[in-house]
Parts: structure tokens; sequence; C-alpha cells
């Protein structure tokens, strides 16, 4: 019985000697820079981490990490994620309120900013609408009261949807006459069967390109080689064999 009981308080000492590892918090996490860069992203933690944006992208305002596990069930205190999400540029993290909020390639809330974002391009060129479509702003509601207001143009895909945007000066809008418009719209493009037709009717000829003369066409005459004279400046070897050993004379 003794022996029983020395051999338990032997495994208690053993047992109190190991050391404990506690899990860390968010503070301890961002206190100590815990996250190892060195060490690349799981595919599991990528995966969770473009699930959070997308989560993100729903929302207007920053996200607790309470909300974010609230509606996601994703442990966001832990170290590898929380790394994650700080570094990556598409997410805005405020350190102070401990809030994750996504970050649009342009912050719009309403047409306003997009007009303003217009103006501020007028010399550089329009805006992609697939740049836009991750903005918090109805967009094509947006679009199409600007555009009946007058203050943007668009270029249009192949099914009417707008594909770019631009700002619309106002000032360099021009009035056209009436009629000259009803002349304009009458005017068509001649099929491509009847455009040579329609050319010769007009006195219009097609644009001819000569051609080049190349190597291999026939009757071109070979350049003529010119026999080149060439001057001998050595001439103190005159009357003398250079294909033989030369040995000088005795006198």
């Amino acid at each position: 019985m003794s022996s029983l009981l020395k051999k338990h308080e032997e495994f208690k000492k053993n047992v109190s000697s190991q050391p404990v590892f506690k899990k860390p918090t968010i503070a301890q996490f961002i206190a100590s820079g815990a996250s190892n860069a060195s060490a690349p992203p799981s595919r599991h933690s990528l995966s969770i981490i473009y699930s959070i944006i997308n989560h993100l992208r729903q929302y207007e305002r920053p996200q607790t990490i309470e909300e974010i596990f609230k509606l996601t069930r994703i442990n966001v205190s832990d170290p590898e994620v929380f790394g994650l999400l700080c570094s990556n540029e598409k997410i805005i993290y405020n350190k102070e309120n401990q809030t994750f909020e996504y970050k649009p390639v342009y912050d719009l809330k309403n047409k306003d900013d997009l007009l303003n974002l217009l103006k501020q391009r007028v010399n550089i060129g329009g805006l992609l609408i697939k740049d836009l479509k991750d903005s918090h702003i109805d967009l094509n509601k947006a679009v199409n009261e600007l555009k009946s207001e007058g203050w943007v143009l668009t270029i249009n895909n192949k099914d009417g949807t707008p594909r770019q945007l631009f700002y619309n000066r106002n000032n360099t809008n021009l009035a056209v006459n009436d009629s000259f418009k009803e002349i304009w719209q009458e005017l068509r493009v001649p099929d491509e069967t009847e455009l040579m037709f329609e050319m010769e009717r007009a006195g219009l000829k097609q644009m001819e390109i000569a051609k080049r003369k190349t190597a291999n066409d026939e009757g071109l005459k070979k350049l003529k080689v010119k026999n080149r004279r060439i001057k001998i400046t050595n001439t103190h070897l005159e009357g003398i064999d250079l294909t033989k050993d030369y040995v000088p004379e005795k006198k």
C-alpha cells in the first residue's frame, strides 16, 4: 500500500513539473506580433479569409469579431486567421475598436460620390463598371440617374449595359440644328456587297497598294559588281616573289 502511495506522489510531481501552454488571446497576438510571416498560409486558412471577405462586402459598416462569428461561425481570434485578415489589402482593421471592414476599389456611397470621382478623372480617362461593382452603392440606379441628367457618357456592351463611364463636359456640347440631325440619321452605310458600286457611283476609287519588287521577281536585273582597283602602297616589295623565302643578297 505504501508503495502505491509513493508512486502516486511521484506521478503528481511529474505532472506539476510539466510546462503549461495557454491559448493566446487577440490582445497578446497584437502586442507580440506573433504572426509567422515565413510560413505560407494553408489552403484552409485562405478559404476562410475568402469567406470572411465576401461576408464583409455585404455590409457598409465595420464588423466586430463577435458579429463575424455569429453570422459565419468563423473564429477570427485564431492567430493565423487574424494575421491574414490584418495584412489583407481588401480589409481595413481598426485596432482601437477591433473591427474589420471591407475596402472597395472606390469608396462610393451615393451618385454624388460617383460624379465627383468622374470629374477628378476627366483628364485621365473613364471608369470601368467592373471596378465599381464592389462599392457600397446601387450602381445601376446611380448610372441611370446621372445619364438621364446628362452628367455621364457611357460605352455599352453588346447587350446595351454600360461598360465604361465618362464625365460629360456640358460646356463642350454644341447645339445642332434639328434638320441636320434628321439628315444624319437618314444616312446609312452601304452593305459590303454594294460598297464598291456605291464608291464608283460617287467617283471614288479603292486605295491601291503598290507591290514591292523582290529578288525573285521576273525581269529584275542583277546589280553589277564593279571591280575595285586596289592601290599598292608597298612599292618597296615590287619584284620580290613573296611565295619564296626571301634571303637578301650578300654584298
